[in-house]
């Protein structure tokens, strides 16, 4: 509901900005209509892990809806609005790095569509960009910092320069073509690479290319403000076209969405002039205009409610989409993580054996095939396959817990506290891999090292488990207060906890307040009724 309702903003907004550019409510009408309806967004709006591409287009639509204000104001008023466009962008740039484009947009709009200045100066108009191109070098500067890099590249393709080109060029093409008949609707798309000029969806997205350059010269004779529906399309399309720097997800439904917004501008501007030439001519020409108007409408909805249903979960998801693309080995390792977050371990071994088969040296297949096998004990065969995942990806954190609890239940503890001292320096913030090396501390009686772990955990993320073995340390080291606001803490998380509630029951018990023991002891047999320690200690305790 919260992504329905932040799509519709979106195309309140899109009403907003195509009425201040083009001073027309009827094509400002028609372009948030079908920005609202368009069946390519419904990935977007739909899965929620795709909600950052709706809130950078409101940020960033708004931003530019100010933007284009600029001129109509003041001095004083006039830096209000530019404070308004510089606070957009900046939450723009926070919801997604696409925000980028801004600053470019809003100097080609500035100095080749703004027809009101405020009576500005060119000087003062070339400072309303600083603050922006500022923010954009600031933001460059700290992701370069963190990441190391503009981008990160997890190498899924190692293109050339000349076949990345090639490659945007085709995607170019798949994205006009999904604009215009969004029938084909996947959640993923094979990325196959472009290698030679000739190929067909290379000359596909010169066509493209070369039918937006037409539409551009065009429009820009004749209605100049709808071509800005063109350069901001191919401005905001042009960061998701470098295949070189893209996760397996090369072209998305999603990555459109911001973009989408350039061509409703446009055909929101087409519809105008078409109804009105209609309005003009005989009654089968008004009918014919509204007839395909209806018939547009009628599409679109036919169509998300089609696609909608597709999103209802992964398993439906991944299945539909396979049902498409059955020799995707990313789509078959994703169904075999659906069915494990279901416990269904069946069917999980099954897609993560297909996935390998398809790709057999892909790291994520063997960890997840490795951690099936770990958590049905079939360890001798878990290990050399975690070992694989971790040779092909020693990043991955999860691989070396997995691998860490296998040589810990086969009695290897060294290596079991080498896997999981790695799996700490790649993930610190996690909490699991303190409290696992936390456990195999405790279980050798190495108690401090422990105690230092389980701390660490919890300064990660409050858990039950680092709670508990904490209240065990300092139950061992007879410090009973310390241990009491451990178990205590324990039931904060979880009243429910009943090795907190026995554990406190022994601490009563031991300091001389049966009755509070009883209570504790009652609350944990409710949480544990076939606990036979806990129900033994109870009756020793029965008046």
């Amino acid at each position: 509901m919260a992504s329905l309702l932040l799509h519709a903003a979106v195309a309140l907004l899109v009403f907003l900005f195509a009425g201040r550019l083009f001073r027309d409510r009827f094509a400002a009408l028609a372009a948030a209509a079908l920005f609202a309806l368009h069946p390519i967004h419904v990935e977007s709006v739909a899965w929620i892990s795709a909600v950052t591409d709706p809130q950078l287009t409101f940020f960033y639509v708004l931003a530019f809806w100010f933007f284009i204000r600029l001129g109509e104001y003041s001095a004083a008023r006039r830096y209000g609005m530019l404070a308004g466009t510089t606070a957009c962008f900046a939450l723009a740039l926070l919801s997604k790095e696409q925000a980028l484009t801004f600053p470019a947009l809003a100097a080609i709009y500035e100095f080749a569509y703004r027809d009101q200045t405020g009576g500005a100066r060119r000087a003062e108009r070339l400072l309303w960009q600083a603050p922006l191109w500022l923010l954009a070098i600031v933001y460059l500067g700290l992701r370069v910092r963190i990441l190391g890099a503009i981008t990160h590249n997890p190498g899924w393709h190692p293109l050339t320069f000349y076949q990345a080109i090639l490659s945007g060029v085709a995607l170019t093409g798949q994205y006009v073509f999904k604009l215009f008949w969004p029938a084909h609707l996947l959640a993923f798309y094979a990325f196959r690479p472009s290698t030679s000029l000739l190929q067909g969806p290379v000359l596909a997205g010169l066509g493209a290319l070369a039918l937006c350059a037409a539409g551009f010269f065009v429009l820009w004779k004749r209605a100049r403000p709808a071509s800005f529906g063109i350069i901001w399309l191919l401005v905001n399309l042009a960061p998701v076209l470098n295949a070189r720097w893209m996760t397996a997800y090369v072209f998305a439904d999603r990555y459109f969405y911001l973009p989408s917004v350039g061509f409703c501008l446009v055909a929101g501007w087409a519809a105008a002039v078409f109804g009105r030439i209609a309005a003009k001519r005989r009654l089968a020409w008004q009918a014919a205009a509204a007839g395909s108007a209806c018939a547009v409408v009628l599409l679109c909805i036919v169509r998300v409610a089609t696609r909608v249903p597709v999103w209802h979960d992964d398993i439906t998801l991944l299945t539909s989409t396979l049902a498409a693309e059955p020799n995707e080995y990313i789509l078959r390792s994703g169904l075999g993580q659906a069915y494990a977050l279901r416990d269904e371990w069946g069917p999980a071994e099954r897609e993560y054996r297909e996935a390998l088969r398809l790709k057999p040296g892909f790291a994520q297949s063997l960890s997840a095939l490795g951690t099936v096998y770990a958590r049905e004990r079939r360890f001798n065969e878990a290990v050399p396959l975690l070992g694989r995942a971790i040779a092909l990806d020693p990043s991955d954190a999860e691989a070396h817990l997995t691998l860490g609890s296998a040589y810990a239940e086969t009695g290897r503890m060294d290596l079991a506290e080498e896997q999981f001292r790695t799996a700490i320096t790649l993930a610190p913030l996690n909490y699991l891999s303190h409290n696992l090396l936390g456990k195999l501390y405790f279980d050798a009686g190495k108690l401090a090292l422990a105690e230092a772990q389980f701390l660490e955990s919890l300064s990660c993320e409050p858990n039950l488990a680092a709670c508990d073995h904490l209240g065990y340390i300092y139950m061992r080291w007879g410090d009973r207060a310390r241990a009491q606001r451990a178990f205590k803490a324990a039931l904060s998380l979880n009243s429910a906890d009943s090795h907190a509630h026995y554990n406190l029951g022994l601490i009563d018990a031991a300091s001389g307040r049966s009755a509070e023991a009883r209570g504790e002891f009652q609350a944990a047999l409710a949480a544990d009724p076939n606990n036979p320690e806990i129900a033994s200690a109870l009756a020793k305790l029965q008046p």
